[in-house]
């Protein structure tokens, strides 16, 4: 979260007062706002979104399970990628 702060001309603290969670910065980059939703990604979007949470790694106490499927769905070669939003679990399954 600090390379972002200092990439937007931020301090870290004042970041979180924008964003509660890294998911959040997902969710600015596509537009989600509440509820559930289906949004998608071309590459260069995708890689903005590891580039802005690639820095989380740094807190190695953590999983980033995002990180790594994000960075194995760009490897598959796609050029654009969904990414969902859901108010619950379910939402994310389609039931």
């Amino acid at each position: 979260m600090s390379r972002i702060a200092q990439e937007v001309g931020l301090t870290q603290s004042s970041l979180y007062y924008y964003f509660r969670r890294k998911e959040e910065i997902l969710a600015a980059l596509v537009g989600h706002r509440t509820g559930s939703g289906s949004y998608w990604l071309d590459r260069r979007g995708l890689e903005a979104a590891i580039g802005l949470l690639a820095p989380a790694e740094a807190a190695t106490i953590y999983e980033h399970p995002n990180l790594g499927s994000w960075r194995a769905a760009l490897a598959t070669g796609a050029e654009r990628f969904e990414v969902r939003f859901g108010d619950a679990v379910d939402d994310l399954n389609g039931r």
